[in-house]
């Protein structure tokens, strides 16, 4: 799940959250909705153990984040995962 925080046009904070498929779908609905001109103001993931995770605004800098997390995650399976 992804709460998150914008300012609407007219200046008011409002809160939303989003708990799609995965986490990956949520970093891009994000990323839809910035490069669409919402001014977001606060980003959290709730964590297994439901802990809030803040996560950076410079980080949703305009660029999916499906993509790149779909290449660790190969990466990841690569290494760990036994060759038979």
């Amino acid at each position: 799940m992804i709460c998150f925080k914008y300012s609407d046009s007219s200046g008011d904070v409002q809160e939303c959250s989003y708990g799609g498929p995965n986490l990956e779908s949520g970093l891009d609905m994000l990323t839809e909705l910035i490069n669409h001109g919402w001014k977001l103001t606060d980003i959290r993931i709730i964590g297994a153990n439901k802990n809030l995770i803040n996560l950076p605004l410079n980080a949703f800098d305009g660029n999916y984040f499906s993509e790149p997390l779909g290449k660790l995650q190969q990466e990841w399976e690569d290494i760990l995962l036994p060759v038979s």
